[in-house]
């Protein structure tokens, strides 16, 4: 499978979680978020995700990440990120 984080899991990020993570191909290896502690609907596909982190180094690390999908709200998140 293809390693993949994502970051952000607001409305958007989570469409992406529900629709990549049921991909056989595809493993979510992170999951970089603003806030770990807001309240996310339990869903069978956010059940499945990695532990909700706000540190980016162990993404950055991480070798067998190849894409990196990011759908966090705000500007100044994000163009850090990038």
């Amino acid at each position: 499978p293809v390693g993949l984080a994502l970051v952000g899991l607001g409305t958007v990020g989570r469409g992406v979680a529900t629709l990549l993570g049921n991909q056989p191909d595809i493993d979510i290896r992170h999951v970089v978020v603003k806030n770990p502690d807001k309240s996310r609907n339990g869903s069978p596909a956010m059940a499945a995700l990695p532990r909700l982190t706000t540190d980016i180094q162990p993404l950055l690390a991480d070798e067998q990440v190849k894409i990196v999908v990011e759908v966090i709200g705000g500007l100044d998140t994000a163009y850090t990120v990038v």
